[in-house]
This record gives C-alpha cells, structure tokens and sequence, in this order.
C-alpha cells in the first residue's frame, strides 16, 4: 500500500471538514495548501497571524495553518495524501499533549523531532510573556485603556478582552516589540518550529 493511500484515508465528513477549513484561510491569504513545499501546523489564529506577519515563511511556499474546528488528524491526513510534508506546534498543556499525541500516531516511521515541537509554556501568550513581550503587551492594552491590576498575564488578558481581541492584542504587541532595535526574538519552540519545517521544506521536491 502506497504511503498516499495509507495515510490518505478521509470519510466524507472529513474530507468536507478540511476543504471548508482550507477555503476559508486561502480566502485569508493564506499561502496555497496544494502548492505548498511544507506546512506547518498551529493550534490558533494568533500563532498563524505572528507567524506569517513576522516571517519569510509563506514566501519561501510554507504554508502556516491552524487546526480550527476541523482538528489536527484529518488536516495531517490530507497533508499525507498529498506527499506533504509537515511540522506540528503546540502548546505545553492537556489539548496540546492531545495534538502532539494524534501527530505521533501520523508519524509513520518519519522522525518525532522533525514533525512535531511542543512549547515549554502552556499557551503561546504565555511563551510570548516570558520572552521579552511583556512590556509591549502591557503597553498595547494600556493604548485600548486596560489598567493592569497587577502583574498577572491571565488578568491583563481578561480584562483586555473586553477591549479587543485576544489575537489583535498579541499581534500588535509582537508588532511594537519588532519594531525597536534589537528586536525582541520569537519563542524558542516557535523558532523551533521555523528551522524544523524550513528544513523538510528544503528536501521538498515540490
């Protein structure tokens, strides 16, 4: 049975799932499923939003796509049934152990380390606090007239949701934080992820 075939299987249901999923985020401008070189999986929005904001990634045909509704096993099937290949990032929580564990069932023999990188912190606004954002988040939420209360990432974010979204939030603070001189890095397991499908897409022969 040919790995196309093995991996490739989706019911129905799925298979409309995930053409959905893809319509919409192609419709986002997101780089092209089918002609992408690699891919690389996210759990949110937001990850996605930073991600193609703040890399090279979809020029370089990598495409960056996040689970939505659809789940991660099918959209790594149809990603299997297209000889694409693909890297996994997920947060260091219960979903993401969940992710990680579905990616590993997919994995077929290919290397854990390749595919598939689980952050050190339990959400990636977290990873961003503890890397360098954390004075740009304050400083975002303060221009939409958040007060912090005190120095609690849960309570800047609860009280700033009901200034904007969550994702805008984030990405106007990695934005700010860029934008100065010696810009501040993206977390670890996020550049991770950039070197680890920067590189199956070097072997690509797409």
């Amino acid at each position: 049975m040919t790995r196309q075939k093995k991996n490739g299987f989706l019911s129905k249901a799925q298979a409309d799932r995930v053409a959905a999923h893809l319509l919409v985020r192609a419709s986002l401008g997101a780089q092209d499923f089918d002609s992408a070189r690699a891919i690389l999986f996210v759990e949110g929005e937001t990850e996605r939003g930073v991600l193609r904001a703040h890399t090279t990634l979809e020029q370089e045909r990598i495409c960056v796509l996040d689970f939505g509704t659809v789940g991660i096993e099918p959209l790594l099937r149809a990603a299997d049934a297209r000889l694409l290949d693909w890297h996994v990032l997920v947060d260091r929580d219960e979903a993401g152990s969940h992710y990680a564990q579905s990616a590993r069932l997919q994995l077929r023999r290919r290397a854990p380390l390749s595919h598939i990188t689980m952050s050190e912190h339990p959400s990636f606004e977290q990873a961003l606090w503890e890397s360098g954002y954390r004075a740009d988040l304050v400083a975002v939420a303060q221009e939409h007239g958040v007060e912090p209360v005190d120095d609690s990432l849960d309570s800047l974010l609860r009280l700033a949701r009901l200034k904007l979204p969550k994702p805008l939030l984030v990405e106007r603070a990695v934005h700010r934080a860029r934008e100065r001189e010696g810009a501040t890095e993206l977390p670890a397991s996020m550049r991770t992820a950039i070197d680890a499908v920067r590189a199956l897409a070097a072997q690509s022969r797409r």
